[in-house]
Formats: C-alpha cells, sequence, structure tokens
C-alpha cells in the first residue's frame, strides 16, 4: 500500500512539524522510527523556528541525514506527494491549497511571521482529520494557534516530552499542555503509525449497549473523574459527556467504552486529558456584538467612582482561551484612554481548563479573528505574524489566567464587571439557582453581571436588576439583609466544635461602650414613636421599642412579614399605604385609624415613608398614638364581620408563602457558616496574593536569565550557522569555479582536492595521504615536485603554462605556499587554470584580424575609424576617392561634410550613438580631388566588456554616378505624379495573384470615396457602379483579360450623396509566360463635364439652326414688304439698309446673352430709341415708364424689336422726334389676370406734333403699321391699336411673354 501511495495520489496524511535549535535531535529521532512503517504513507512540512536563529540548510542536512524519505525545499504550485518531506524556506511562509503547497515569501520580520502557526492552521482547515501536527521541545508558544484549529478540525496533536527538567508542563505556556498526545520524538512514528491505520480503518460505531448499561458507565466515568480531578460531572448534559467521550476513544484506539473505563481506572494521564475535553470552549472575540456595545455603555459609570489610585476589578468565568476577557480589556482600554489618570485595573479570567489557560496566556488565535473584530481594533492591539494574530502586550499584562471551579473554589470579591457567558447553560437548574448568590456577593454594590444569550437572573430578581434584559446585562442591587451565598456549593457537616464554639472574649473598653450605646437607644426609644422598618417585601428589618399596641402576629408559622404581624385593625390600611409609598416613592399619611382591644378604641396615626438609595430601599411605618376615642353602639357587629374577612385572607396569603419561608430558613441557617469560610478564605487569598507577587518577581527575575540565555544561545546558533554558511559558500566556491586544486601537506602528500582536479591527475577519495610521486599526471608536468620543494623553500609563487599531451589542452599551473589562520605554512597549494578557451579565442582573434586586413586591402571602399562620440578621426584610407588621414583629426567634417550638411548628419550620428545601432547614410561629401560628391557610409560601433561604445569601423563607397541617375529618376516621378494630379486622373495597380489593389487618391475621389476609406478591392468598386452599368464593366474587363486587348470603357458612378459621375477608364492586363494574367495596370478619367458640353452643344446647334431659320424668314418677309412699298431701287435700298440694321442690333444683343439669359423689354426698348439717337439729342422729350427686368422670349424679340423700329422711325422722319416741340411718351406694365397668361402692355403716345390734314396723302409707306396691326397678332398672338390722334400717334400692344418675367 506504501508503494502505491507514493507512486501517486492523496497522503493518507499530512503531517505538520514545528521544529527550532533545540530540537533538532528529536526531529532525527522522529524520523529514525519512521522506516519500515506505515507512517511513510503520510507526508511532511518542516516549518522551521527563526526566532531562535535556526538555520534551514542545516535543518534540511540533518533530515537528509535521519530520515528514509525524500527531502525538498517547498516549493510553490507543487503537489504534495506522500512518501515526501518539505522543508520551508528561510523566508519563506507555507500553507496548502488545494492538496498543492502554497509558498510565498515573508514580508514581517523574523520575530513576527508565525510560520509554524501559519502552516498548522492552514493543514488544519485543508485536510481536517488527516492533519497531524507535531510540537517539538523549544518551541515557546508557537503552535498554540495551530494546535487549537487542529483539535477543532479534528486532526491528531501530539508534543514532545523529555524526561528531564525542561520538559514542558501543563501549566506552562504553549500549546504543550493542549495536545492530544504527549511521547518522546523516538515514539512519535509509532503515534503517527496507529491513527494512520485507525484512519484507514471503518469508522467506528455508535455503542449498541443497552441505555440501562450505558448510563452505569458514565456513572463510572464520572466518579472516576471525580476522584481523580476532584470535579464532578454527574450534572454535566448527558449527550455532551457522551461525544466527548468517544472521541477520546477515537484517539486513544479503544474499540469499547467499557475497555475505556478500565483503561480510565489504570490511566490518571488519560483521566486528565479526558478532563480536559469535558471543558467546553466554544468563544470568539466580541461574540453577540449587540451584548457587547450595552456592556460598552456601561463602563463609564464604573469608572466615575474610581480615584486614581484605585482599582477596577474584573472576573471572567469560563475565559477558555481568552478571547471574551481579552475583548473586554479591549473595551476598557479604549475607555481608559480618554481619562487623564485611569485607575488599574485587573481582569482575572479562570477556567477549569488549565490547557486552555495556557493558550489564553500566549494570546495568539487565527487569521478568522479578523471576521470579529472592527479593523482599527484589530490593527491597534494585534500584532500580525503570518497568518496568526497576536495580542498586544499591554492587554495580555492586564489579565490574570487561573484555574478555577466555581463548584468549590472560593469566589473573587469586590469585583465590578462578572462576566460568565454561556457558562451557566452547562449547569442544571440547582446548580444555576446555588452560583447566582454568589455572584451578587462578589459583585460590589452596582456592579455589573454580563450573562450569555441563553441565561437570565429571573429567579433572583432582588439581587440584580437588567439594564439591558434583552442583551442580559444586569446591575447588583443592595438588599436590606446581606444574603450570604450558599457556599461551597455542596452540603458541609458542622461538627460539635463549630457549633458550641464560644465568642471570643470582649475588651472591658467594648463592653462599656456597648452598655453606654445600649441606654442611650433605650432612652430615645422612650420618647420616639414606635416604628419598624421593612424592605421592599414588607418584611421587617428592625423593631423599635413600644409597639406591642400595633402588632398582633397570626396563627401559623413564624414570620417577620409586617402584614402578617400588623394588628387586624391596621392591616387593610397598612397594605395600601404601603403599596402606594412603593410605587409613588413619597410619604404616606393616614390620620386617626381605630384600633379596638378588649373593649377599648384607640387613634394612631399610621405613616409610611421610603428610605434609602435607589439601588436598596426600605420603608419605615410609623404609629403616632392619638388616644382612646369613643365606640359606637353597634360598631362590635361591623368589626366582627370585618374581622372574619381579615382572617380568612391572611390564611390564603400564609400558604401561598410557606413555601418561600422555609427556603429563606435554609438560606439563614448556612449564613453564618459561609460568613466564617469566607473570612478564612479571604485570609488565604491574601497570602496566595503574597506568594503570587513573590512569583512574579521570581518569574521576572527568571525571565531576565532566559533572555540573557536565549540572546547567548542565539549568538551562538548565529555563528554555528556563520560557520556552516561559510563552509557551504567555500564549497561552492571551490566546485563552481572550475578551477583544479590540490591540497598538499609539508611532506608533499594529498590532503585534499577539489572534483575537477581528478581531470587534471588520477586521484581518488582513497588517495588523500598518498605522496605526490605516488600520483599519475595526465598532463606533462614533471617539475611538478621540484617546484612544490621551492616553494616551500622559497615561500614564493610558481607559475608555469603546461600542456595535455593528445588533446592539446593548455593549464596555466601556479603552486602557492599553504598558510594558516596563525600564518603557519603547513603545505602547499597546486592549482590549474583551464586556458584551452582563452588559447582558441587568442588564434581565433588573430585569424580574424587577419581577414579583416585583407579585406580592407581587397574593397574600393574608403575605410575609417572613429571614436565613441564621433568627435575624432583616428583613420581614413580613402581609397584615392577621399582624403587620406592618419593621425586623429578633430575638425574631419569641416574637411569632408559641407557646411549646410553638418547639421542633419550630427543629428544621425547622435541617433546611431544612443541606440548603439549601425550608422549608415547617404550624404554628399568632399573628394580627393576637392569636388563634391555623393557617398554611402556605413559604421558599426565597437562595444567593450561593460557594453559601452569604444570605437567605429565604417566604410563610404562613392555612389556620385548613381545619385545622378537616381536623381533623374526621382525628377522623372515627380514630373509624372504632377502631370496625373493636374490632369486629375485616377490610376490603379491590381495584383491578381495576390488580388492587391492599390488606388490613387483621386480614384478615391472619382468613386465617392475619402482617401483611405475603404481597403481597395473588386467589391468597394462595383459598390460605387451604376447598377445598371456593373454587368457591362465586368464584361468589359472579362473580354480585355481574354482577348488580351486594352480595357477601354465608361461608366456611370453612383456617389453617397446621390449623384451621377461619368468616368473612363482604359486598362492594360500583364501577363505571365504561360498567358495566366498577373497584373492589370491603369488609368481613369471623369468625363461628366464633357458629357454636359455634349449635350449643351447639340442644344446650342439646334437653337442656332432654329434661329437661323427664323432670322431667314425675318429677312425674306422684310425684303418683300420693303419692296412692296418702295418706289423704286434706291429707296429700297435705303429702307432696307435701316431696318436690317436694327435687326443685327437685335440679333447682337441676343448674342451677348448667355445660353439661360433673356432679353428684357427695357432693355430692347433703350437699344432702338439709343440707334435713333432720341436718349442722347434731346432726353428730356423722351418719358420712359415701367418696370424693369421684364424678360421676353428669343422668337418675341425679333418681332417686338421690328415694331418698336418702326415706331421710332415714324416718330424720327413725322413724329414727336421730329418736331422741336414734340413729346415721346412711352409707358408699360405687366398683366396679371389670373387664368389668363401674363401679358405685356406697350403704350407709345406722341404730344406735341402737327398732324397733316385728314383729306391729306398718307406719309410713309404705311408698312410699320401693317406690321404692327397684322405681323404681331399673327406671329405674337398680340392685341395691338394704332390710331392718329389731334397731336400725335398713339399705339396699343398687348403681347404674351415670358412665364419667368424677373
Amino acid at each position: 500500500m506504501a508503494r502505491d501511495m507514493q507512486d501517486g495520489g492523496t497522503p493518507s496524511a499530512i503531517v505538520g512539524i514545528g521544529v527550532g535549535t533545540a530540537s533538532l535531535a528529536s526531529l532525527q529521532a522522529l524520523f529514525g522510527g519512521i522506516a519500515g512503517s506505515a507512517a511513510g504513507e503520510a507526508a511532511y512540512l518542516v516549518a522551521v523556528r527563526q526566532q531562535d536563529g535556526s538555520d534551514v540548510a542545516v535543518v534540511v542536512e540533518a533530515l537528509r541525514a535521519a530520515a528514509p524519505l525524500p527531502v525538498a525545499l517547498a516549493r510553490d504550485g507543487e503537489r504534495i506527494a506522500p512518501g515526501h518531506v518539505y522543508v520551508g524556506g528561510h523566508d519563506d511562509v507555507v500553507t496548502i491549497a488545494d492538496g498543492h503547497l502554497a509558498v510565498r515569501v515573508a514580508s514581517e520580520p523574523v520575530e513576527h511571521r508565525g510560520t509554524i502557526d501559519t502552516m498548522l492552521i492552514s493543514l488544519a482547515e485543508q485536510v481536517h482529520e488527516r492533519g497531524i501536527a507535531v510540537i517539538l521541545s523549544g518551541l515557546g508558544t508557537d503552535g498554540s494557534a495551530g494546535v487549537t484549529a487542529t483539535k477543532k478540525c479534528g486532526g491528531l496533536s501530539i508534543a514532545e516530552w523529555m524526561d528531564d527538567g525542561d520538559a514542558p508542563t501543563v501549566d506552562g505556556g504553549g500549546p504543550y499542555g493542549v495536545t492530544d498526545i504527549r511521547v518522546p520524538a523516538a515514539e512519535m512514528a509509532g503515534q503517527i503509525e496507529r491513527y494512520i491505520a485507525n484512519l484507514a480503518a471503518p469508522g467506528a460505531e455508535e455503542s449498541e449497549q443497552a441505555p440501562g448499561d450505558d448510563e452505569v458507565q458514565v456513572t463510572q466515568i464520572t466518579t472516576i473523574l471525580r476522584n481523580v480531578t476532584g470535579n464532578d460531572f454527574h450534572d454535566y448534559k448527558r449527550g455532551t459527556f457522551q461525544r466527548r467521550v468517544h472521541r477520546r476513544m477515537l484517539v486513544t484506539q479503544v474499540d469499547s467504552i467499557d475497555a475505556y473505563v478500565a483503561r480510565l481506572r489504570e490511566d490518571h494521564d488519560e483521566v486528565q486529558s479526558l478532563f480536559q475535553d469535558l471543558l467546553i470552549g466554544v468563544t470568539q472575540f466580541f461574540r453577540d456584538p449587540a451584548e457587547f456595545a450595552v456592556l460598552e455603555g456601561e463602563i463609564p459609570r464604573l469608572f466615575q467612582n474610581k480615584a486614581p489610585g484605585g482599582q477596577l476589578r474584573v472576573w471572567v468565568l469560563g475565559c477558555a482561551t481568552g478571547e471574551e476577557a481579552y475583548s473586554i480589556a479591549i473595551l476598557l482600554r479604549e475607555h481608559m484612554a480618554t481619562l487623564a489618570r485611569p485607575p488599574e485595573v485587573q481582569i482575572f479570567a479562570t477556567d477549569l481548563d488549565a490547557r486552555a489557560l495556557n493558550l489564553a496566556r500566549a494570546g495568539r488565535y487565527t487569521a478568522a479573528i479578523a471576521g470579529h473584530i472592527r479593523p482599527d481594533r484589530l490593527e491597534r492591539w494585534f500584532v500580525r505574524e503570518g497568518d496568526t494574530y497576536c495580542v498586544a502586550k499591554e492587554l495580555r499584562e492586564m489579565c490574570i489566567f487561573s484555574p478555577h471551579n466555581i463548584v468549590k473554589d472560593a469566589p473573587f470579591s469586590r469585583i465590578d464587571i462578572l462576566s460568565c457567558r454561556n457558562l451557566l447553560i452547562y449547569l442544571n437548574a440547582e446548580l444555576q439557582g446555588r452560583v447566582i448568590p454568589i455572584f451578587h456577593f462578589s459583585l460590589q454594590p452596582g456592579g455589573v453581571l454580563f450573562l450569555g444569550s441563553s441565561e437570565s437572573v429571573s429567579r433572583h430578581q432582588k439581587l440584580f436588576t437588567p439594564v439591558d434584559r434583552r442583551n442580559r446585562v444586569y446591575r447588583r442591587l443592595e438588599t436590606g439583609l446581606r444574603t450570604i451565598p450558599d457556599f461551597p456549593l455542596s452540603a458541609r457537616v458542622r461538627t460539635p466544635d463549630m457549633q458550641f464554639a464560644p465568642a471570643a472574649a470582649r475588651s472591658p473598653a467594648g463592653q462599656l461602650a456597648s452598655a453606654v450605646s445600649r441606654k442611650a437607644e433605650a432612652l430615645a426609644e422612650r420618647y420616639a414613636p414606635a416604628y419598624v422598618v421593612v424592605d421592599q417585601q414588607f418584611d421587617v428589618l428592625h423593631f423599635s421599642g413600644r409597639t406591642g399596641r400595633y402588632l398582633e402576629p397570626s396563627t401559623g408559622a413564624a414570620t417577620l412579614n409586617l402584614l402578617s404581624l400588623i394588628h387586624r385593625d391596621l392591616r387593610l390600611d397598612l397594605r395600601s399605604a404601603l403599596s402606594r409609598a412603593t410605587s409613588e416613592s413619597r410619604r404616606i399619611e393616614l390620620p386617626r385609624l381605630t384600633i379596638h382591644q378588649e373593649d377599648r378604641a384607640h387613634a394612631v396615626n399610621l405613616i409610611v415613608e421610603p428610605v434609602g438609595g435607589p439601588d436598596a430601599q426600605a420603608l419605615m411605618v410609623l404609629f403616632q398614638d392619638v388616644g382612646p376615642v369613643a365606640l359606637p353602639e353597634d360598631g362590635d357587629g361591623d368589626r366582627l364581620a370585618t374581622d372574619e374577612h381579615v382572617q380568612r385572607l391572611d390564611a390564603e396569603l400564609r400558604v401561598t408563602r410557606d413555601r418561600l419561608q422555609a427556603t429563606i430558613e435554609e438560606l439563614e441557617s448556612t449564613n453564618e457558616e459561609l460568613k466564617s469560610s469566607n473570612e478564612e478564605y479571604q485570609s488565604i487569598n491574601e497570602e496566595l496574593q503574597s506568594a503570587n507577587e513573590e512569583l512574579e518577581t521570581s518569574k521576572e527575575e527568571q525571565q531576565s536569565i532566559n533572555e540573557e540565555l536565549q540572546t547567548l544561545n542565539h549568538e551562538l546558533g548565529h555563528r554555528v550557522g556563520e560557520l556552516g554558511q561559510t563552509n557551504s559558500d567555500l564549497k561552492n566556491l571551490l566546485e563552481s569555479t572550475q578551477i583544479a586544486t590540490v591540497f598538499l601537506d609539508i611532506d608533499l602528500r594529498v590532503r585534499s582536492f577539489t572534483p575537477i582536479a581528478t581531470e587534471i591527475f588520477h586521484l581518488l577519495d582513497t588517495d588523500v595521504g598518498r605522496p605526490l610521486d605516488h600520483v599519475v599526471s595526465r598532463v606533462h608536468y614533471p617539475e611538478l615536485p621540484d617546484d612544490v620543494r621551492r616553494v616551500l623553500k622559497t615561500l614564493q609563487p610558481v607559475e608555469r603554462e603546461v600542456i595535455e599531451p593528445g588533446t592539446s589542452r593548455h593549464f596555466a599551473a601556479r603552486v602557492l605556499p599553504y598558510r594558516s589562520t596563525d600564518n603557519f605554512i603547513s603545505g602547499a597549494v597546486v592549482t590549474f587554470t583551464d586556458l584551452t578557451a582563452v588559447r582558441q579565442a587568442e588564434t581565433a582573434s588573430r585569424a580574424s584580424e587577419e581577414r579583416y586586413r585583407a579585406f580592407v586591402t581587397a574593397s574600393s571602399d574608403a575605410v575609417f575609424r572613429m571614436n565613441a562620440d564621433w568627435s575624432a578621426m583616428r583613420q581614413m584610407d580613402g581609397r584615392g576617392f577621399l582624403a587620406d588621414t592618419n593621425s586623429a583629426s578633430h575638425d574631419w567634417m569641416d574637411s569632408y561634410i559641407p557646411h549646410d550638411d553638418q547639421p542633419w548628419m550630427r543629428v544621425a550620428i547622435d541617433d546611431a550613438i544612443q541606440t548603439k545601432a549601425m550608422f549608415e547614410l547617404e550624404h554628399r561629401i568632399r573628394r580627393a580631388d576637392d569636388t563634391m560628391g555623393w557617398a554611402h557610409s556605413r559604421a558599426v560601433p565597437i562595444l567593450d566588456g561593460e557594453g559601452e561604445i569604444a570605437e567605429w569601423i565604417g566604410t563610404a563607397s562613392d555612389v556620385t554616378d548613381e545619385h545622378g541617375v537616381e536623381v533623374d529618376r526621382r525628377a522623372g516621378e515627380e514630373r509624372l505624379r504632377s502631370a496625373i494630379q493636374v490632369a486629375r486622373v485616377g490610376t490603379w495597380d491590381w495584383n491578381i495573384v495576390s488580388d492587391e489593389i492599390i488606388w490613387s487618391e483621386e480614384y478615391f475621389r472619382m468613386l465617392g470615396y475619402r482617401i483611405g476609406e475603404v481597403t481597395p478591392s473588386r467589391d468597394a468598386l462595383l459598390d460605387r457602379i451604376h447598377p445598371e452599368d456593373r454587368e457591362a464593366t465586368e464584361d468589359a474587363i472579362a473580354h480585355a483579360r481574354d482577348t488580351q486587348q486594352e480595357y477601354v470603357h465608361e461608366f456611370r458612378s453612383l456617389h453617397p450623396d446621390g449623384s451621377v459621375h461619368w468616368l473612363s477608364a482604359r486598362g492594360r492586363f500583364l501577363y505571365a509566360e504561360d498567358g495566366e494574367p498577373l497584373r492589370m495596370i491603369g488609368a481613369m478619367i471623369e468625363t461628366t463635364e464633357a458629357r454636359e458640353l455634349q449635350k449643351r452643344q447639340a442644344v446650342l446647334v439646334t437653337e442656332l439652326q432654329h434661329r437661323t431659320r427664323n432670322l431667314i424668314a425675318v429677312v425674306r418677309s422684310m425684303t418683300d414688304k420693303t419692296l412692296r412699298h418702295a418706289p423704286d431701287l434706291q429707296t429700297f435700298r435705303g429702307q432696307f439698309r435701316v431696318r436690317l440694321d436694327a435687326l443685327a442690333r437685335v440679333q447682337g444683343l441676343l448674342s451677348r446673352l448667355d445660353e439661360h439669359d433673356r432679353v428684357t423689354f427695357d432693355e430692347l426698348l433703350r437699344t432702338e430709341l439709343a440707334a435713333h439717337g432720341a436718349m442722347e439729342n434731346e432726353p428730356d422729350r423722351v418719358t420712359l415708364t415701367g418696370p424693369s427686368g421684364i424678360r421676353m422670349r428669343s422668337g418675341m424679340v425679333q418681332t417686338l424689336a421690328m415694331a418698336l423700329h418702326e415706331l421710332a422711325t415714324n416718330a424720327t422722319k413725322y413724329g414727336a422726334l421730329k418736331e422741336s416741340g414734340g413729346r415721346l411718351a412711352i409707358s408699360w406694365r405687366l398683366l396679371d389676370e389670373g387664368d389668363r397668361p401674363k401679358r405685356l402692355e406697350i403704350t407709345w403716345q406722341e404730344h406735341g406734333v402737327a398732324m397733316p390734314p385728314a383729306d391729306a396723302p398718307p406719309q410713309g409707306s404705311g408698312q410699320g403699321r401693317e406690321l404692327i396691326e397684322r405681323a404681331l397678332p399673327y406671329q405674337l398672338d398680340a392685341e395691338t391699336s394704332y390710331a392718329f390722334g389731334p397731336d400725335g400717334v398713339r399705339c396699343v400692344i398687348i403681347a404674351p411673354i415670358s412665364r419667368t418675367t424677373a
């Protein structure tokens, strides 16, 4: 099975071991017992305590020498394998996570790392019952929290037991008293083996014995516990008791409860272990925070009455591992910080479990407490040590941890805060009822009782009043009668001597004082009214004299209750007065109450008044005698009826108080005994306090001695560690230098040698002590013995270079004297340093230099050397291209580089120096013939051993001719690029093999893309081609590719803004030898404007043809009319020329307009009048009235212009423009009559013209009138009128015009 586990899988158990310098031998003894046992199936984690200077390397070496298992340092993330030992490193904190090691570097100082507790806590939480914690000697308090976690999670804890006086005890600090098993280190392996076997066995079944038999065995176990430990567990809850017993059976490997009872009878140590397990310690810091908040509110009140030199005392019962005691200490310390001079605070923390008290004194807890304590308190009152927390020293000094049994030990007294939380629930009802009075006895007046959430003092309401009933915080009440607790909590038998012991003799002075006091009291009471003092339950605390008239005890058991003692006539009134005085806390007075005695009646004033403080109240009842009163005749009958009723009520009341009276009598019977015992215990307590102070002094002295011894031990351990470290360093140095070294004594015998020396000499470990002459050497060094003797004689080192025959290995041999620490020559040291690599490097270096020299000689390039920052040229071999330089030159740049080029060349040099990269630059240079040329320079840095630049070596090539060609090529490319940009030609280059396309910027713009908006592709092109042209475009590309013809195609591009652009593309495919297309290169121009111009040209041609035809028709008509009216050819010629000029003016006017412009009427009119000189010669005679900008159709212009020409010609020849007194008024307006098209109305009115007689022949040819009255209506659909008035012609023309008039 062990072999299977070691091959892989989960360990059967994981053992965590804490070890220190003092326990190194114990560690070896533990692992010495593992060989051949089942304990080898477990995995082992070793944490080294470093506070005492323990060296991890020493621990590892010791384990490798003693353990039969592999030993290694723990590595982060390594899987835990069975049968392996893992040791935490010097600065490492080791934990477990999911079966793997988790190693982190410790950030805390060495004294606050808590490596052992951190490892054990992680082990317990991860593997639970498979975890085993082993605590070796010499660890102090380290491991306390780890052992606690191991027991809590169900694992096994083992501590080392030593036979000498240094063995840790149960009462000592630290984890040793808490562990399950305490055995010597050599026996631990057997305990681990048995525990592993028990884990592998089937689970133990519950006891099958009958309940009656089980109860008998439980009784036997409790009896054994009482006899051995003195603690009675008969009243312990049975379920809890049985669970604790079964756990101990599992730890001790006992199968049956009968066998376990037998073991308890034989083994008192097991009885003590069972006793410790029965002491339940479930606790945590600030458990139930709301309850602690209420307690915190009570603390300021308790400090109010404490003087700076006073003392505030706290008693914490059942403190377990100390969490509750430290929680209260934190609250007290925080309030003390607010006081200028706080009193002394002392906390008594007690528990039955002395082992748990050891953990409490250590004050070390797991990281889980961070979930229960506020972060500010955690930082203030705790010190982080690894994954644990340690309580601050000032809190530990406040707390005194002591074993104490509330059942049998004397209680502490004068306590201000008594905390007993979750302890009473483990006691039966009888014990609980007897413990509460003890708490009342221990507390000072106004002291605070702090109970658990499931506990209360409801059966003792006279002793405590609740501060917060829900959170179980109570305040002590003062009672009129001091309650003496029933202590001890078991019956005590009084001896006859105690019963009849005479009182101590009193002194004569005391007897005199007592006699005077009694006489004074008697004299005062003689004149004072009768009175009694009662408590809040109306029990009489004090009688005055002469109260017999008012008291009349009832029949039955004796009682001090005033309501039973008072006269029956006053009973009802007194009951009412007492109740009112208690509830209202004020004086109550009942005047002139009547009491009957035999056949007489007396009047009395009854007064009830509260006395005392808020926590302890009493009532004083006064009887003031008023004197006798007369009785009415019928008073006896009523009085008898009242007496009968009162007697019946009194009888019922006495019955209800019988049980209470019996309890009071039992309590009073033991008061005196308890008082006597308490005095004895107080005396013993003072003696113990004195002894404790002496022990504290001895403890401090012992602690001082221990600290000195620890310091000395630490120094010795540190020196041993340094010595071991030095030896390890020296060993590693000799092994790592690879220098063969042989140490010889004075007789030339081999004393020791390094491992590499076996490559020089045929040496074995057994050759130590042999003479050097007997050792065969692999190198040829026959002079070695003589050299050694010479060194021993002269004390001067000898150095030689020797060779190993057959391999050509070179060695530097050195012989030196061996000097001891006191400078005594006790031998010689022979070293051999391998120089083979050095010699090979020298040979390679020489060969490299030869090759470099040959390369420089054969190269035509100039070679130069520069210093590190290029400030000086060390050498220049110009090779006829550049001037040579054989000495350092600091002005080399002025010699070789033009002044204008030096700045940017300096920038390139600085960049190469900064990056330590190769310098490469093409630049202008002054050649050897003092002309300017171009050079391509390259230089590489030569670095020294530290990586810094030592110098630069470079070459310069003459590229003057190549640079000229390159300049021409670049100029041609620039001209081509400029031409393409000016011509707005877009180009593309399509690599058909890789399907990569390159577009020019103009190509992007032609397709409506922003430059770089898309990646050029076939799809991006087709997306912008008009859908109607895509198929034709693809067919054109395919046709050009298949036929190897040029691609010529015109298509439309649809841009995102909706505009359509015409593009004309031309391209050519490039083919491989097999005819496959490789690339397509082409150019594209936009033809949108050309197409628009073509369309416009066609329109213009059509318009020109139309206008020409119209013009010819007009000329023909004008010719016909002129011929028809001209009497002869000469007249025809003059009239025709004039009309032809008017037509020419109109055509000139039309020709000056743009394509979409129109001739306006006012412009046409002014042109015609200007042709006749009417506007220039006499502008005042012509009046023009009408809107400007009325546009006319082109076809309307010529006809209307001819009509205006005829009117102006007639006015010039015959009308207003001829006569000196004539005037011409021309007006026009635009008629807009709704449904009819717009029309232009023109009115031509002449005035001041001498008209011919009516019978006179017509003037002129009449052609103008014919044109107006016939041609205009026909050609323009116009309405015209032409009439001769008395002083001139009036003509009106109304013609449709263009839709757009302005």
